[in-house]
C-alpha cells in the first residue's frame, strides 16, 4: 500500500515537472525550436493576471495518509478504494492543469477579439484554483473508513 501510494505521488510530481515544462513553453516569449519561432500574443496587462499566466498543478499530497496508514489496519479492499481514489483525484488535478493550459495556449495565439478566450482562461484558472485535493481526499476517505480508522486517521 505504501509503495502505491509513493508511486502515485512520485507519479503526480512526474506530471507536475511535465505540466511545468509545458507550462514553460507557452507562457511568455513564444515557444522557439531549433528552426522557426513563434511570438506570443501580446495580452494587455490590465485583462491577465499573474495567476492566470501561471499554470499551478493541483496533486494531492497524501504524505499525512502514508504516515497513517500502517496504524489504520485496512482491508485489501479499503485500500484499492484508497489507491483508486487517489488516482481519480490527481487525475482531476491534471485535467483541470491541462484545462487551463489549453485556454492559455489558445489566449496566446489568439488575434483580433480575444474575449472569449479570456472568459475561457478566468473559468480554467477558478476551477483550478478551487479544487482542493486534500478536501477531496478527506470526503473519499469518509466513505472508505470505519468508524474507527477515521478517528484514528483524522485525530493523528
Amino acid at each position: 500500500m505504501r509503495k502505491l501510494m509513493m508511486y502515485s505521488t512520485y507519479m503526480a510530481v512526474l506530471a507536475m515537472v511535465s505540466m511545468g515544462h509545458v507550462q514553460a513553453a507557452c507562457g511568455g516569449g513564444g515557444y522557439k525550436t531549433a528552426g522557426k519561432t513563434t511570438p506570443a500574443t501580446p495580452v494587455p496587462k490590465e485583462t491577465a493576471s499573474a495567476s492566470a499566466v501561471d499554470a499551478i498543478y493541483y496533486s494531492l499530497d497524501s504524505s499525512r495518509f502514508d504516515s497513517v496508514s500502517a496504524t489504520l489496519d485496512l482491508s485489501k479492499g479499503q485500500a484499492q478504494q484508497v489507491s483508486n481514489a487517489v488516482s481519480e483525484i490527481n487525475e482531476k488535478g491534471a485535467k483541470l492543469a491541462k484545462a487551463q493550459t489549453n485556454a492559455q495556449n489558445k489566449l496566446d495565439h489568439c488575434s483580433g477579439n480575444c474575449e472569449s478566450e479570456l472568459r475561457n482562461l478566468a473559468r480554467a484558472t477558478t476551477d483550478l484554483k478551487n479544487y482542493d485535493s486534500g478536501i477531496e481526499f478527506d470526503l473519499r476517505l469518509r466513505g472508505i473508513l470505519h468508524r474507527s480508522q477515521a478517528a484514528t486517521y483524522f485525530h493523528s
